[in-house]
């Protein structure tokens, strides 16, 4: 399972070079409702077959429940309220996942959704394409879609058949 940086977990702070902060979770309220996206994902995403199929036709190709196993990702946390994202992967690919404030004050349904999104770019979604929020509609999440990014990419038309 990805891990947290909290700040007994040592990982400490990352800023990207394009400012990106993947900090620690110094917000009680938001590592709470972090906790209980992570128990939804566990108990409502986890395990879905369509989840799974969805996230295996990515570039990186391992399932959800492959990358949700993944005690290399961190999720960390950026308690800014100004960003114009929910959530933040460092590189696509990368182990480094961020969510925003914006996303903990939409709740904890939103969160998971939103860090679903991210475990898409970890498994290789990339970041020109709508292909990481597709997923939500996969795994249980519709109600966290937004469509963002573009369009999917045309050499694979049958990522959401």
């Amino acid at each position: 399972m990805p891990r947290i940086n909290e700040p007994a977990a040592g990982h400490g702070r990352i800023t990207s070079p394009a400012g990106n902060r993947y900090w620690e979770y110094d917000n009680a309220d938001a590592l709470k409702i972090l906790k209980k996206a992570m128990a939804i994902i566990d108990s409502n995403v986890k395990g879905m077959r369509p989840c799974n199929d969805c996230f295996k036709l990515l570039p990186g190709g391992r399932s959800f429940d492959d990358v949700w196993a993944d005690n290399s990702v961190w999720i960390n946390y950026d308690s800014r309220t100004d960003r114009d994202w929910y959530g933040v992967t460092r590189g696509v690919g990368g182990t480094e996942v961020s969510i925003s404030e914006l996303a903990f004050k939409k709740g904890h349904w939103w969160v998971a959704g939103t860090l679903v999104h991210e475990l898409a770019h970890v498994n290789g979604a990339p970041i020109n394409t709508a292909a990481a929020d597709q997923t939500l509609l996969k795994c249980g999440l519709k109600n966290a879609y937004e469509g963002v990014i573009g369009l999917l990419p045309s050499s694979n038309p049958d990522y959401l058949a």
